[in-house]
């Protein structure tokens, strides 16, 4: 489940530029190994640097990682903070090393996004309180990063989904609340 997503994750964080090894009795690494086989040539015949097998392994993870949590079924928070922890440290560390790695294909920043918005939407503010200063502090150096985890906030939060049982319309409003609350107090604090 979402906890061997974690260790994926983790294990290309440490080894960045290590194919993942297939397991030749394991048919979905095989189907997925002769997937990347074919992947997209840029016109100079190499081929497409942003889409690797460690891409698409961290790919797939962070989609079942935000498929466990939008179906609320990582429980505890101190899991979702093993989650959140994890996924953050995956999408701000910088390009260059150690180890050396090529920065993020934009379809990874949108997945790492995804998942710290529902962390934001699940624990925020009772048990994450600072979600906003830990993505402002690096706004700077991750923008894109800091913009798509907004627009997931908005996807996920903001707009209004009528598929949405009555119990996480009520979380989204809590979570609208406390961030009008820090809207509010930020206002006040500069009117002051």
């Amino acid at each position: 489940g979402w906890k061997m997503c974690i260790n994926c994750i983790n294990n290309c964080i440490k080894n960045p530029n290590t194919t993942l090894k297939t397991d030749p009795d394991n048919h979905q690494q095989q189907q997925q190994q002769q997937t990347t086989q074919h992947l997209p040539l840029h016109h100079s015949g190499t081929t497409n640097q942003s889409t690797t097998p460690n891409t698409l392994i961290e790919f797939f993870a962070l989609s079942t990682i935000a498929k466990y949590l939008s179906d609320r079924r990582i429980k505890s928070a101190q899991d979702r903070k093993l989650v959140r922890d994890c996924v953050f440290v995956h999408a701000t560390l910088p390009p260059s090393g150690p180890p050396a790695r090529a920065p993020h294909p934009p379809y990874i920043v949108t997945a790492q996004a995804l998942v710290l918005a529902l962390c934001v939407k699940e624990d925020y503010p009772t048990s994450w309180p600072s979600p906003f200063t830990l993505l402002r502090s690096t706004s700077a150096s991750h923008p894109e990063l800091f913009c798509r985890v907004l627009q997931a906030l908005v996807d996920e939060v903001v707009d209004f989904d009528e598929a949405r049982t009555k119990e996480e319309r009520e979380r989204d409003s809590f979570v609208k609340d406390a961030m009008r609350g820090i809207s509010e107090g930020g206002r006040a604090a500069a009117a002051a």
